[in-house]
């Protein structure tokens, strides 16, 4: 019998060991996991936030009033900074800042345009409105683009 207790010295600790060595790697996988969880929600939310400062950008140049626009005047000019925001959201902290810009270009006059599948007949100028939103300090930044139409002759 002491023979067999001598051969079992150190196998439990040898065992324990494993154990904690298996243990150990589980919780860093676990660890790892979540971080990763973490900073994949946090650039899903900047990409959010980026996509909502660029809508923004085109929901005011709809309702702003026409005579409050600065429209460029040559065909191909382009007009930078027509409208800009600049937002502290205390949703993602405190170093980070929501910005939206827009960007108008004159392709020109044209007429019988159709807006939403409906042909319009009165001649007007197309500006194509470029709008970024982005998020400071990350890499998130959003780029919407829409044709607007000026009417310049009611019929």
């Amino acid at each position: 019998m002491q023979m067999t207790r001598a051969k079992q010295q150190g196998v439990a600790l040898f065992i324990v060991l494993v154990l904690l060595v298996v243990l150990t790697t589980l919780s860093l996988s676990a660890m790892r996991s979540a971080i990763m969880e973490t900073k994949i929600s946090a650039n899903y939310q900047h990409k959010h936030l980026s996509f909502q400062a660029a809508e923004n950008m085109q929901e005011i140049l709809i309702a702003l009033p026409v005579q409050e626009i600065n429209f460029p005047v040559a065909v191909g000019a382009v007009q930078t900074d027509v409208i800009t925001i600049e937002d502290t959201d205390q949703n993602v902290g405190s170093d980070l800042k929501i910005q939206g810009g827009l960007q108008l270009t004159n392709l020109g006059k044209r007429k019988n345009v159709k807006v939403a599948g409906n042909s319009i007949e009165n001649e007007g100028l197309v500006y194509i409105a470029d709008s970024i939103g982005q998020v400071t300090n990350t890499q998130a930044k959003t780029h919407t683009r829409v044709e607007v139409f000026r009417p310049t002759s009611f019929k």
